[in-house]
């Protein structure tokens, strides 16, 4: 015989193996388990990149309102960036003067203060230092519990931007205003490197959003956080 015959069906064993399938109970049950788990493991993923997607964009959009909110601040107060310094960020602490932080400055000029959070934000959200936390429940300095704020703050400020007026920064669709950040403020050091807080922050299949002192935001991958420029 050929090899062609050898391993082409045979009609006896293909008649064997129908009659078995169609008179067997328990076939239509294991059929229609196996294609749900077959398709189970193909749309699951999907559907999960998908939704993380969809949480990108949400907080993409965040970023945007905010860096649009922080333009206007800047035109109602001289075109000068809000304070950043330590000195001035200890004296809100020393004071107990929540109202100062920046997205607080920056609040009159949203429309809900939700957008301060991430929707993927899972507890990495900002804080300063050891005395100044914004994570809800922690309960250690100014926030979260003495002020009864009950969301993350899951952004944070450039700290070199501290009270510098807008015409002083000369390339502002390349210095980063508003970011996701493990930290209320960031900055460039020769010494370390900060931006370090925007890569910790990277919650979006291993990327983070900026928003820009020109107005505009963009999403970066976790990998290039040292491409972003906050020095003016």
């Amino acid at each position: 015989r050929s090899m062609f015959h050898l391993l082409s069906p045979q009609p006896q064993l293909t008649q064997t193996i129908t009659q078995y399938l169609l008179i067997s109970p328990t076939f239509p049950t294991f059929f229609s388990s196996q294609i749900i788990a077959i398709l189970a493991a193909i749309l699951f993923p999907v559907f999960a990149r998908a939704r993380d997607r969809a949480r990108q964009a949400s907080c993409l959009s965040n970023i945007r309102q905010i860096t649009t909110a922080g333009l206007m601040y800047m035109q109602d107060y001289d075109e000068m960036h809000w304070p950043t310094s330590a000195n001035y960020m200890q004296s809100l602490e020393t004071n107990d003067n929540p109202d100062g932080i920046w997205y607080r400055l920056l609040q009159p000029y949203v429309m809900n203060e939700q957008i301060f959070k991430c929707p993927s934000d899972r507890g990495l959200s900002a804080e300063w230092g050891d005395s100044w936390d914004e994570r809800p429940g922690t309960g250690t300095g100014v926030y979260p519990s003495s002020i009864g704020r009950e969301f993350a703050l899951s952004y944070g400020t450039n700290h070199d931007l501290n009270n510098r007026a807008m015409a002083a920064v000369q390339a502002p669709a390349e210095i980063a205003m508003i970011f996701e950040s493990t930290r209320i403020l960031s900055y460039e050091a020769g010494h370390w490197e900060p931006r370090s807080y925007l890569r910790d922050a990277a919650r979006h299949s291993e990327q983070f959003n900026v928003g820009y002192m020109d107005g505009h935001a963009r999403s970066h991958p976790e990998s290039a956080y040292v491409n972003v420029r906050l020095s003016p």
